[in-house]
């Protein structure tokens, strides 16, 4: 399944609404992603930033996917966005190979030239 610049629109918009939900602004790296199933469900989740570290939001929105009762392969598309209005943000590292195990047909947003 291939999305077209409005569905992109819509996955943004709802990682950019769930960044925006963090309640307290702080000096942390806030981050919000959603994901998109197979049935057309947006699914959502922010990074849990902790002076420790702390998951990313890609893995809580596939974590918050999972609770709902799907599967990681019923995932189609995911977007991650940056706080403080930073836009469309590529995954990391650690996030890319947790998608390339877990659902591995997943389509990620990214932005060119990073």
């Amino acid at each position: 399944m291939s999305l077209d610049k409005p569905s992109w629109e819509k996955l943004i918009s709802a990682a950019t609404g769930a960044v925006n939900n963090i309640p307290t602004p702080t000096k942390h790296h806030r981050v919000g992603a959603a994901c998109l199933t197979k049935d057309g469900k947006t699914i959502s989740g922010v990074n849990v930033s902790h002076f420790t570290g702390g998951p990313c939001a890609e893995p809580v929105a596939i974590g918050a996917a999972v609770a709902q009762g799907y599967l990681p392969h019923d995932l189609t598309h995911m977007v991650a966005v940056g706080d403080n209005g930073r836009g469309v943000i590529n995954p990391c590292g650690r996030c890319r190979q947790q998608m390339l195990d877990l659902c591995p047909d997943i389509k990620v947003l990214v932005r060119d030239g990073e």
